[in-house]
Formats: structure tokens, C-alpha cells, sequence
């Protein structure tokens, strides 16, 4: 048996199936645009073995009541047929949960014809066209239903509330085609010159004095019995398995690049300009001692010429040694620019294949929650 859960306050009143599960956990989120409230409130439900279970939520206190009775929910309880569950958040704002087994989704509606002109009372006295038993149950409701050259008009006119759409009717409104009326265990579904009825309560008993429509013959009618019992062991429905199984939903993060190899750009002048200006120095003082010997009169020997020897010398070993230098900084500088390239994408397949498992993995999970129909 499934069970449906109705919300109900002075605002609106909403319905809500529970899913086709078990042994999972079920999370169901009390809009606050929605059900009137400050904030969302979320309730947490859980199915075990096929029965379910409320438990108490941290943005409300929750009372169950039970032979007239209530008590405060500290504690998963199950969940029964007719159980009533008083609701009151937060911001003392109060809402009423009630429970109801439903045996199938689609129910059956009788329908019954509106006059062209006139007022239609639905409620629990006896001069309503619908009438709702027993009338204890439904006494204090009232509805009136207006037909006038513009259309027809709904209007509340009993103590009980009643809501169109899931929201309280306040004043006289213009229903449209389709617009769902609900109150004291009954719905009731607008189609124009139409109004469908269903008891959405067992024990309430619809009587009406107005014109009921036929119900439809189906088309399997006019068939033999025995293309009728082929037919019936067709299996034209595979319900899908509702075991929940969690996917991954989370962010995966991916870093950007690191930081490019900064070096001081220096040039080769640079590099080799020290080397070249400490030779300056004995090369000027070697030229001067040459002068100077032969401004004296003196005869020159090769002596004189070592140090010039030595200058030119230190000098060329100076700019062969900022011309390796240079050579050597743009090498290691290409080397850390493919360590980085390499390094980077190494992490950037890493994350490729995290995503790829996570895309698969939740690939078979759909897959085995929602399989083809002809499996």
C-alpha cells in the first residue's frame, strides 16, 4: 500500500505521494513560497522492509496524536493509516500532516451535470444538491457554487475551509477548466458545465440530486472472451525498481596551471660585461708601464708584455665562461618549463579519469533505476 501525505494550514492544503521505494532514505522539502512558511522546512523519511518511518527534523517540533492524545516525536516513528501529525516550526507557525493508505493512484470520479442557471450548495445540510454523510463530519461545511451570465462563481460560505488549487478560498471566484477544489474529505475537479466528485476521505458518502453522467464503456467491451483473457496476460507495465541508490552530485575542482619558471632576464652583455671590466683595469695598467719604459729611455724586454698577455687572456676566458653561463640559464629554463607542462597534465588526465569513473558509475545507477521497458 502507498501512503499520501496531506499538509494542511489556514493557507493551503497539498498532497504528496510517497515514492515506490525501500530501504532508502526520502527527503521531502516544505517550500516556504509554497506552504506560507518563513523558511523551507525539510522532513526526512526513511522505508525499511517496506514500512515508513518520520524523523524529528531540527526546524520543527512535531506532535503525534493518538487516542485524543499527543506527544512529542523525539524519535523515528512508523507511519500508519490515519495518523495525524501536528507541526509547528520554528517560527511558531503551525501546519497539520495527515497520512492516508492509497491503494492506486488513478480514482474514479462520478460526475454530475450543473444546472445552466442558479445556485448549487455542496455540504452537509440537508438541501444540498451535493450532500456529504455522515453529517456530523460535514455539517459546518458549505460551498456554493453560482451560475450567472458570466460564468459561474465559487463561494465559501460554511466554517470549514476550503481550498482551490491547494491555496484557501477567500471571497467569490471564477474557477477555471481543470481547478481542483478540496474540503471536508473530498475533492472536487472543475470541467465546466461538468463537476467531477471523488472521496478522498472512505468514510464520507456522497448523495446528489443532480444528474449523474454514464460512465464510459470501454473499448474491450464488444470482444471476445477469449482475445479478452489473451489480452489481460499481456504484460503491458514494468513497474521500475525505486531503490534510490545515491550519484555522485558533488563539484570536482581543478586547479589552474602553476606558476611560469621566473628567472631575471639578464642579457649576454650583462653576463659578460663583469668579466670583460675586471680586464680593463690590467690592461690599461700594462699599457701605462709600457709607456712609461720607453719615455725613459729604457729598452723594452717581453717581460713587459705578460701582463698584457695576461689581460687579453682573462678577458677571453671571461666571455667564453658568460657565453656557457648564458647557454646553461636558457636550458634549465626550458627544462623547467617542460617539467611544468608535464607535471600539469598529468593532473589534468588525473581529473579526466575521476570524471569519467564518477560519469559512468552514475551512468549504471540510472541505468538500474530506470530500466528500458522491455526489461
Amino acid at each position: 500500500m502507498r501512503l499520501r501525505l496531506s499538509f494542511q494550514n489556514e493557507q493551503i492544503f497539498r498532497q504528496q505521494l510517497l515514492p515506490v521505494m525501500n530501504n532508502a532514505d526520502f527527503y521531502y522539502i516544505l517550500r516556504a513560497d509554497l506552504f506560507w512558511l518563513e523558511d523551507d522546512l525539510e522532513l526526512h523519511f526513511e522505508i525499511i522492509g517496506g514500512k515508513w518511518r518520520i524523523f524529528p527534523s531540527e526546524g520543527c517540533r512535531m506532535y503525534v496524536q493518538s487516542d485524543e492524545e499527543e506527544f512529542l516525536l523525539e524519535e523515528p516513528s512508523a507511519l500508519a493509516d490515519g495518523q495525524c501529525i501536528r507541526i509547528r516550526t520554528m517560527n511558531a507557525e503551525e501546519m497539520m500532516l495527515r497520512v492516508a493508505e492509497c491503494g492506486q493512484i488513478l480514482f474514479p470520479c462520478k460526475k454530475y451535470l450543473l444546472p445552466e442557471s442558479g445556485q448549487i450548495f455542496v455540504g452537509g445540510q440537508e438541501d444540498c444538491a451535493l450532500r456529504l454523510v455522515p453529517e456530523n463530519f460535514c455539517g459546518e461545511s458549505r460551498l456554493v457554487l453560482e451560475t450567472e451570465e458570466n460564468g459561474v462563481f465559487l463561494e465559501n460560505r460554511g466554517a470549514v475551509p476550503v481550498y482551490l488549487n491547494g491555496a484557501v478560498l477567500c471571497g467569490r471566484i471564477k474557477p477555471a477548466f481543470g481547478d481542483r477544489i478540496d474540503f471536508s474529505g473530498i475533492s472536487l475537479f472543475w470541467l465546466g458545465s461538468v463537476l467531477a466528485v471523488r472521496a478522498e476521505d472512505p468514510a464520507v458518502c456522497i448523495e446528489s440530486s443532480l444528474p449523474e453522467l454514464p460512465e464510459e464503456t470501454p473499448e474491450t467491451a464488444d470482444e471476445p472472451e477469449q482475445d479478452l483473457a489473451a489480452r489481460n496476460k499481456e504484460t503491458l507495465y514494468h513497474r521500475a525498481p525505486r531503490n534510490m541508490e545515491p550519484v555522485h552530485t558533488g563539484e570536482i575542482g581543478i586547479e589552474g596551471p602553476p606558476d611560469k619558471y621566473r628567472q631575471n632576464k639578464t642579457g649576454i652583455l650583462q653576463i659578460m660585461g663583469s668579466s670583460v671590466l675586471m680586464v680593463l683595469p690590467m690592461l690599461v695598467g700594462c699599457l701605462l708601464m709600457i709607456a712609461a719604459s720607453r719615455s725613459s729611455g729604457y729598452a723594452s724586454s717581453w717581460f713587459m708584455y705578460i701582463g698584457l698577455v695576461m689581460a687579453i687572456c682573462s678577458a677571453i676566458v671571461g666571455i667564453i665562461w658568460g657565453l656557457l653561463n648564458y647557454r646553461q640559464q636558457k636550458k634549465e629554463k626550458k627544462t623547467e618549463e617542460a617539467h611544468r607542462f608535464e607535471a600539469y597534465s598529468r593532473y589534468l588526465i588525473e581529473k579526466t579519469d575521476v570524471i569519467r569513473h564518477y560519469y559512468h558509475e552514475n551512468k549504471e545507477i540510472m541505468l538500474r533505476m530506470h530500466p528500458a521497458a522491455s526489461q
